[in-house]
């Protein structure tokens, strides 16, 4: 008979407490000192410690000094009392108003926001985009700049390669008439001839070349400065023929080199003649390495560096232009992506707002079939799910305040007080698995000498055992009027019962009825666990088991024809104890029962004991036996022991 758990408390038994053993969810034992509702130990209806005096018997007298003491208890727990309806009594002593379920609602603005979710995109989207438009318009830059500057410098070689084959090789030619003069000085009147008319032959070859060059410079539409021939290019130059004539005399600031192509070097200048003062491009070169006397003359061609630098800037504001206009198209297109891609999640963020609000009934469309649009549809299925435990938790709430009021019936159902008989310890322990149970035990006061002693299991837990209990209880208890044969009590309950008790349901009870007088005990079982009796004299251990069936399954000849009742006489020191299959069939967390044998020889070891200490120790040995596992039944213990 498996329930589902409850939860673990401990209360107090005549001043000592008595550990529970209903167990929660995390399969732990609580000791906070408060009854569950459910829950009710015998022991806690014993007499006040100041007040000894029985109560009055019906019919008068008490000659057989059987008596019960008052009740000493607290206001049961409700179980039911939740967190919801403890909001609601706050919301009508004047509290803020709750939301469903009981609780106040938080307020989403209570957020505070930081940067939206499409300039976070945007920034860094708009950063990439600018980055690599920079970069590629600098490598832009770079390529076409080296590739002008190429250009350039090819020009000027070329350039510079056509003049020195431009010039006359006859420059450099000695007539043969001269040649033998110069060769043989004898007189120096004919050598100095000689050298003179040789001079005049080179001044004239090279005024020739001047005409030439000057057409070259002219020609280059101001891109080339000068073009000059010189002698001894390598040292201190001297002219011999100049695009822009020799009138006035050239300066040449301090020369940077740059490259070398081939034979031709390459420098960078201040060029000034006259008004004329810039910065130039040098290329120079021997006009004729292979020839002996003009290898040490050469070209200089001089370009406008300015020039250069112009086509460059030109080109590196067109690049820069460039880059910017489509750096600013990405970071809009990124921003406008940014817009697109997010507005799903803003609309998705105002139907959240509006819902967290507590208008469940809001839905909100799914603007994409992307991820957002399936979160959006997982969130109104969300929202509708959660209508749906909403609706659950109203109902649970007014269970669960429907089981607090069971609860609290059930436990005024249980004995009210222990009956306190001269020579007799009696005590006894309940514990449901649920908020209410199917266990159930009972004091019967039948006459002056008589005291019915019962002590039942209904098959099913929960409400539906408890409501079984509820309708035994008063049979029993109507049954039991002056009658003190237990089989026969069984017989007139269980006709009634059969016929109204719902089919596979069933009862199984001990009921056992003390002569205080004599100190002897007719039993009657139907269906129920083996009471446990224990001699003192032989420190052994008796099962007392009766024939019978339990109630309800039968509704009389074959119940009557089964039941059976058993008397035993009672000697000092002996102890019988009757107790339901909670105990016996209590699981611990490997699944193990606790068992049959374990519990006979604990009742041998503990018997001892009085009855309050002897309850103790089984409670604390089932315990230890469960450990972390879920309480699987409903756990009852009665028992009684003859005192000198």
């Amino acid at each position: 008979m498996a329930a589902s758990p409850g939860r673990r408390k401990s209360f107090k038994s005549g001043g000592q407490k008595v550990p529970g053993a209903v167990r929660g969810k995390s399969g732990r034992f609580k000791r906070d000192g408060q009854p569950p509702a459910a829950v009710k130990d015998a022991a806690a209806v014993e007499d006040d410690e100041d007040s000894d005096e029985p109560a009055p018997l019906p019919r008068g007298g008490t000659k057989s000094g059987l008596g019960r003491g008052s009740r000493k208890t607290r206001r049961p727990e409700k179980r039911g009392e939740s967190r919801a309806s403890r909001a609601t009594d706050g919301d009508r002593s004047g509290g803020t108003p709750a939301g469903p379920g009981g609780l106040d609602l938080v307020r989403a603005s209570g957020f505070r926001r930081g940067l939206p979710i499409a300039v976070k995109f945007a920034i860094p989207t708009a950063a990439t985009v600018a980055f690599f438009m920079a970069l590629l318009g600098y490598l832009t830059y770079s390529i076409t700049y080296r590739e002008i500057d190429g250009q350039i410098d090819e020009r000027g070689i070329a350039l510079t390669l056509s003049i020195a084959a431009l010039a006359d090789r006859a420059i450099w030619e000695v007539p043969e008439d001269l040649k033998d003069i110069l060769e043989n000085p004898d007189d120096a009147l004919q050598l100095k001839a000689a050298e003179d008319e040789l001079l005049d032959r080179r001044k004239a070859l090279e005024e020739s070349l001047e005409p030439r060059l000057r057409q070259i410079v002219a020609s280059s539409d101001g891109e080339i400065i000068n073009v000059l021939l010189v002698r001894d290019f390598r040292t201190t130059p001297g002219q011999m023929a100049s695009g822009e004539g020799a009138n006035e005399e050239i300066s040449i600031g301090e020369l940077v080199k740059t490259k070398d192509i081939g034979l031709v070097e390459i420098f960078e200048a201040r060029y000034s003649r006259g008004d004329t003062d810039v910065r130039s491009r040098q290329y120079r070169r021997p006009i004729d390495p292979d020839h002996p006397l003009a290898k040490n003359d050469g070209v200089y061609v001089f370009l406008k560096a300015d020039r250069i630098d112009e086509v460059t800037k030109n080109l590196r504001t067109r690049i820069a232009l460039i880059t910017a206009i489509g750096a600013i198209a990405g970071i809009i297109l990124a921003v406008i992506i940014a817009m697109v891609l997010t507005g799903p999640i803003r609309s998705l963020e105002r139907d959240i707002t509006i819902v967290s609000g507590g208008n469940l009934d809001h839905n909100t469309i799914p603007r994409s079939r992307d991820e957002i649009g399936s979160l959006a549809h997982s969130f109104n299925v969300m929202t509708q799910n959660l209508m749906v435990a909403q609706a659950n938790a109203v109902e649970r709430e007014a269970i669960e305040r429907e089981l607090s009021i069971a609860t609290e019936i059930q436990t005024k159902l249980l004995p009210e007080r222990i009956p306190q008989i001269p020579g007799v310890d009696i005590h006894s322990f309940y514990l449901s698995a649920k908020e209410v149970g199917g266990d159930y035990y009972d004091f019967l006061v039948l006459d002056q000498q008589h005291l019915g002693i019962i002590v039942a299991d209904v098959s099913g837990k929960g409400i539906p055992g408890s409501m079984v209990m509820t309708m035994f209880r008063s049979l029993v208890r109507l049954a039991s009027v002056r009658n003190t044969s237990p089989s026969d009590t069984f017989k007139k309950v269980n006709r009634i019962l059969a016929k109204d008790i719902r089919r596979g349901m069933f009862v199984t009870a001990v009921y056992m009825i003390l002569d205080v007088q004599n100190k002897t005990l007719k039993v009657a079982s139907a269906g129920h666990n083996p009471s446990v009796l224990y001699r003192a004299k032989t420190n052994t251990v008796e099962l007392i088991n009766p024939q019978g069936i339990a109630l309800g399954f039968d509704k009389g000849p074959i119940f009557d024809n089964h039941i059976r009742e058993q008397e035993i006489v009672l000697e000092e020191g002996d102890r019988i104890t009757a107790y339901t299959d909670g105990v016996t069939e209590a699981m611990s967390e490997k699944g193990d029962e606790y068992g049959d044998e374990p519990f006979y020889d604990l009742v041998r070891e503990t018997a001892k004991k009085s009855s309050k200490d002897f309850v103790a120790s089984v409670v604390e040995s089932l315990e230890g036996h469960r450990g972390r596992a879920e309480q699987s039944d409903d756990i009852t213990v009665t028992t009684l022991a003859i005192q000198s």
